[in-house]
Parts: structure tokens; sequence; C-alpha cells
């Protein structure tokens, strides 16, 4: 027994060793922000003065810069989108910057694909982004337990703590460099755009249809964020990014994901702007200028898409109703003249330009 006893001792202080050492390498790793994504500094530095938030996965972090937002709305702004964040990233860093900031206003993208994702399917990727931005510890420790299925947690204990070593390693040969970018509140340029264009238009019109089964893990946290922010007399204000004609001439049914958001839009009073449908769309935002890819803005595209938004907002304060500036469905859209048509020889000249 007296044997026994030792043992157990010896056992649960070589858990409590390994569990402070892994803590230990971990928060190195989280503390030295080497990746690109990891903004905590960046954005524990504006604690207490941010009234306006972006909140999406890749395609708002792609085509949404508050410096261009802010300049015309006067807002102090920061966009927290990230790449595949889950609808419970998405809450989870809406929490933590209302909690620290005085926020009015919540713009909130939704995509074709944003309620259909599976978590489950899809992995824990996106919310291991999440977990790498966070800059306080307790909020890295709730969310290992309530980001992640208990399934995951061996494998982001493993890559945390393999992120840890890597980093103290660096460290001590001097190499640890903390990421160099180019971010503002948020938002990294993409860089020269790389879309290869297509123009055959017409062979794959509505050749797919999207996944249109909506995950109730995504219905739940949508309803959560909406909830949170009506609680505090936050405004939302709901977008939809545009993406290229070669996709938007490729599904069919996207009526299906705008209507859904338009009825969710007026049932909370949220205003929504779905720029695919702006009737103006291929003079402001042609694929071979204004795209980084089939899916996201460049930063061109960005720039145009901020502005624009932020004199949307200006137009609509001011009692101006701006609904004649989009199409009342993805129908009427796709019926337009010039839907189908290439691009002018100059601009597919320039497709992949720097």
């Amino acid at each position: 027994m007296h044997n026994l006893k030792k043992a157990l001792i010896a056992s649960i202080a070589f858990l409590l060793v390994t569990a402070v050492m892994s803590i230990g390498l971990m928060e190195f790793y989280f503390r030295s922000e080497e990746d690109f994504y990891q903004d905590g500094s960046e954005r524990a530095a504006y604690a207490g003065s941010l009234d306006y938030l972006i909140c999406g996965a890749s395609h708002a972090y792609r085509g949404m810069n508050p410096e261009k937002i802010d300049a015309l709305l006067g807002t102090s702004g920061y966009n927290i989108s990230g790449g595949l964040m889950t609808m419970g990233g998405r809450y989870e860093m809406l929490r933590i910057e209302i909690e620290r900031n005085p926020v009015k206003t919540v713009v909130l993208e939704l995509s074709y694909a944003t309620m259909t994702r599976n978590r489950v399917e899809e992995g824990p990727e996106g919310d291991l982004y999440v977990l790498g931005r966070m800059d306080r510890f307790w909020d890295r420790f709730c969310y290992f337990f309530r980001g992640f299925r208990i399934s995951e947690l061996p494998e982001v204990y493993e890559r945390f703590l393999t992120e840890g070593i890597d980093a103290l390693g660096k460290a001590l040969n001097g190499e640890l460099r903390r990421s160099d970018t180019q971010r503002f509140r948020g938002y990294i340029p993409t860089g020269p755009r790389t879309i290869e264009l297509e123009t055959n238009y017409e062979e794959r019109f509505h050749s797919k249809t999207p996944e249109k089964e909506f995950d109730p893990y995504n219905l739940k946290y949508l309803e959560r964020i909406l909830t949170y922010c009506e609680e505090r007399d936050i405004e939302v204000v709901f977008v939809t990014m545009p993406l290229t004609k070669t996709f938007l001439s490729t599904y069919a049914e996207l009526d299906y994901f705008y209507d859904w958001y338009r009825e969710l839009a007026q049932a909370h009073g949220c205003r929504y702007y779905d720029f695919n449908l702006l009737k103006e769309k291929d003079e402001m935002f042609p694929d071979p200028v204004a795209f980084y890819d089939v899916l996201h803005l460049n930063d061109e595209g960005a720039e145009t898409l901020s502005n624009l938004f932020a004199e949307l907002e200006l137009r609509t304060a001011a009692g101006e109703d701006v609904s004649g500036l989009f199409y009342s469905s993805y129908l009427e859209m796709e019926s337009a003249p010039g839907f189908l048509e290439p691009w002018p020889e100059d601009l597919a000249e320039d497709s992949t330009g720097t």
C-alpha cells in the first residue's frame, strides 16, 4: 500500500510537471506571434477604443479594410475576421472584443457557404487560428475546451506544443521574429492578383448547385451572435461579399441563401448588402482586376468594396433608399444583358498582372 501511494504521488507530480511545461511552451508560442494571423497584441493595444467590428471568414478578411471605412464613417474599426472562421469562432471573437470596447456596430459577413459548413467534417483548422489569435491565457484555456470536440483535443495539444518547441528553438538560436505583415486593424493586403481568367461562362452556367442544408451548429451560433448584440444595443449589418463571375455563373439557386439572409435581416432589423447583386458590379469589380482568386478580392477590389460599403452606409444614414442600386434577386441579375459575356480583351490580357 505504501509503495502504491508513492507511485500515485509520483504519477500525479509527473503529470503536473508535464502540464506546466506544456502550458509554458504553448504560451511561449502564443505570445511570440510569429504567425501572420496572430494579432492578439494589436487588438489588445486598441482595447477600449473600438466601436466598429467586421466579423467573418476569409471573404471579409481579405475584402474589408477598416482604414478606408473609418476614414469615411469616422469610426474606430477592426476586422476580426479570419481564415475558415467558424460561427463559434466568430461568436467568441466578438464576445472578447465587445466586452472590452464600446462597440456600436458589427458587420457580419455571410456567404453562400456560411450556414452550410459542417464543423465536424471540416475539422478544427478554423478554430486553431482563433485559439492562436487570443491574447489572454484564460480566453485560450476556456476555448481549448469549449471550441473543440473531445476527439480533437489531442491534435490541438500536439499542434501548439510543437509550435511552442519550435518557437523556443528559434528564440535560442536568435531566429524568432514577430510576423512581419502590413496588417492594419486586422486587414492584411493580399498582394498581386493571381486569378486565371475564365471566359466559358455559357458552358459552365448553372452546372453546379451548392449544398443547402444548414448545419445546426451554425444556426445556434448565429442566433447567439444576434441575441448577444441585441441585448447590448449593438446594430448588426449583414454583408455578402462579391464573388467572381466565374463562380456566379457556375452555381445555380443562389437565391436560396439570399432570400434566407434577407428575411433574417428583416426579422432582426438589420441592413443587408449583397454585393453580388450590385447592378454596377462588373464595372466596379471586374474579375481580371478586382479579385485575388475565384472567391476573394485583391487589394484593389478590397479598397473599392470598403469605400463603396462606407458610402452606402452614409447614404442610408441620411435617409436615402439605396435598394435601386441592387438587383432584387440572383435570377434577375443572371437575366441582365451581358451577364454571360466574356471580359473585354484589354482586361483579359492583364488578368494576372501585378
